[in-house]
């Protein structure tokens, strides 16, 4: 038994708690194994506990009953099931079609007695012995004894050699080796007794099972520490038909992993199109997948040069579902089973396996996060997807409210809409995006630009790019005097930031003179705005001028000027008219200062 980081603490008599082997002594209670078959043989490893095997056996089921303090425990055993010969378990391995046969188990018990009520029971598939860990002869025996060795198909799909125990010493140093681990998690809200075992629910002819170093591990207080483990991690999620879908894959590791695979289950009409890796990944890891079968697919992820993944927790690859839209509303299971985790020292971990519920919906209008009802949360979600910080499970084809393909400022003032009750389109808004008669103006002030917009209509959310120049950066941007708005922004290019600013009523900006919105710079360099787009009052989508006051002649020196002082000037720096009302709308120069026609 190991402890794990976690402050806790055992009883005395848990603490001098050993799980010990006995050749035949499996009918014993007391610290031995119980079970109604007994094993073919017991080989002793010192410092490893010993191997025990069963070869040919009908189903079995052994086990200790161990009252076990509250708290989290990882549950782990070194075993693995052969189906068979082992043609036939590479043959099932290649195909996909490994046989579940064998189970490691922790059953929470009513009382002492083994056959009393399972109040909650936790298990995990005892692997297959045909895996990718072993590439190398481990055991070069002269006789039958030798390591055997078949094909598996990888990742990328070429043949590659794997080798395999053919006997029971050969067995030790597989397990001396790190291999064949299996695990999962318990949690015990308080002092239970629990049956640890291991159990064979169907029968092959020439089936093998052994097994080794069955461990509890400790990792701390069920209320107050979470599982300290190597695993992965996923959660249930929402999806509607005919849509694409992220679904994250977390890690959460207590050792450094350089690299991981797993076998991931899709129900039918659902299409893993992608996968790729989050920020964990190092500066040369790669990810992949590859089709093994029908609804089955292979997703690989791994650093030339052994790096490991950054941090202890949090997503670490995003696959990309496809939905199809004749696929039935109801409720799925994705499935990921085979999990193989890697550490820096190349010793292969294999946790439990996963799974989660995926729940099919058909597409609402503003329900980008498949809740079944439009709230503010899809409001904040449209939002995060415009400046670049697009969630997980958001449904793309929800956000874009108006259909227009485009999914922007428009559509998240249509979903407060439908928040609002609103009828008839979303208030009558337009889909296209009118010019309108007004201008937005920026000018510099220090490290800042303020930008003023004026416009004949009133309005209730915009949306603008921020350009800034090779090396600065968009430190911050204010909302001035704008109670009822909220304002987001992030990079959402190279050089390239998204504003957003709206209303969770739909109330208008109120109308002023001053700078409506102030960028902070990183330096004293301009920057330009681009894609300006306001929602008006009126429902309608509008774009204006954007005129820089920071930028072209900044002063005429009147000095100089002998006659037309009143002449004016475009920012080229060239003459025009001296005409006010003749001019285009633009930005001009008369007298030394800037002006600008509507």
């Amino acid at each position: 038994l190991g402890l794990g980081d976690c402050d806790g603490s055992f009883s005395g008599e848990w603490e001098n708690k050993t799980f010990q082997y006995g050749r035949y002594e499996i009918s014993d209670l007391g610290n031995y194994w119980k079970g109604d078959v007994a094993p073919n043989e017991y080989v002793p490893n010192e410092g490893n506990g010993g191997v025990i095997t069963f070869y040919a056996k009908p189903n079995f089921d052994i086990y200790q009953v161990v009252k076990i303090p509250a708290g989290s425990y990882t549950i782990k055993v070194q075993s693995f099931y052969r189906e068979g010969n082992p043609n036939d378990t590479f043959t099932n391995y290649n195909m996909g079609n490994v046989k579940e046969n064998a189970h490691v188990y922790a059953s929470v018990l009513a009382n002492q007695n083994p056959e009393s009520e399972v109040i909650e029971e936790f298990s995990t598939a005892i692997r297959s012995m045909a895996t990718s860990e072993q590439e190398t002869l481990l055991y070069d025996a002269s006789d039958w004894m030798k390591d055997g060795n078949n094909k598996i198909t990888n990742a990328e799909g070429e043949k590659v050699t794997i080798y395999y125990p053919s006997c029971t010493p050969a067995i030790v140093l597989y397990f001396a080796e790190g291999r064949y681990w299996n695990s999962f998690d318990i949690t015990l809200s308080e002092d239970s007794y629990v049956r640890l075992g291991l159990r064979k629910v169907a029968s092959i002819a020439e089936d093998w099972l052994p097994f080794s170093n069955f461990q509890v591990i400790y990792n701390g207080k069920a209320e107050s520490c979470s599982p300290k483990t190597n695993t992965l991690a996923i959660s249930d999620t929402k999806v509607c038909k005919g849509t694409s879908v992220v679904l994250p894959i977390s890690m959460n590791n207590i050792e450094s992993i350089t690299a991981f695979e797993f076998d991931l289950y899709l129900p039918e009409g659902i299409t893993l199109t992608g996968c790729e890796l989050t920020d964990r990944k190092g500066r040369d890891h790669t990810s992949s997948f590859s089709v093994q079968s029908e609804g089955k697919y292979k997703v690989v992820a791994y650093s030339a040069s052994s790096k490991a993944f950054s941090g202890t927790e949090g997503a670490v690859v995003n696959l990309m579902l496809d939905v199809s839209e004749d696929m039935a509303v109801g409720e799925y299971m994705v499935n990921i089973k085979n999990i193989e985790l890697t550490l820096s020292d190349a010793t292969p971990i294999t946790p439990a396996d996963i799974s989660a519920k995926l729940t099919v919906s058909d597409i609402k209008a503003g329900d980008v996060n498949g809740s079944g009802k439009v709230t503010i949360s899809d409001v904040v979600a449209i939002v995060n997807h415009v400046i670049g910080r697009t969630p997980a499970n958001f449904v793309a084809a929800a956000a874009d409210v108006n259909g227009d393909g485009i999914i922007n400022v428009f559509d998240v003032t249509k979903t407060v809409n439908i928040i609002l009750g609103i009828d008839g389109e979303e208030a009558k808004m337009r889909d296209a995006v009118d010019t309108i008669d007004g201008m937005m103006t920026m000018e510099r002030e220090g490290d800042g630009m303020n930008l003023t917009v004026e416009m004949p209509a009133n309005y209730i959310a915009m949306q603008f790019d921020v350009i800034v120049p090779e090396g600065s950066s968009l430190q911050d941007v204010k909302l001035n005097g704008c109670a009822d708005h909220a304002l987001a922004f992030d990079r959402t290019g190279e050089n390239r930031y998204t504003v957003i600013a709206y209303s969770l009523s739909n109330a208008a900006f109120e109308a002023t003179e001053d700078a409506l919105v102030t960028l902070q710079l990183s330096d004293s360099k301009s920057a330009s705005i681009e894609n300006a787009v306001f929602i008006t009052t009126d429902g309608r989508c509008v774009g204006m001028d954007v005129a820089d006051l920071s930028t072209g002649i900044q002063s005429v020196d009147s000095s100089k000027l002998t006659v037309d002082s009143d002449a004016i000037y475009n920012l080229a720096g060239q003459r025009v008219t001296m005409d006010r009302k003749a001019l285009p709308k633009g930005v001009y120069i008369k007298n030394g200062r800037k002006f600008v026609v509507k």
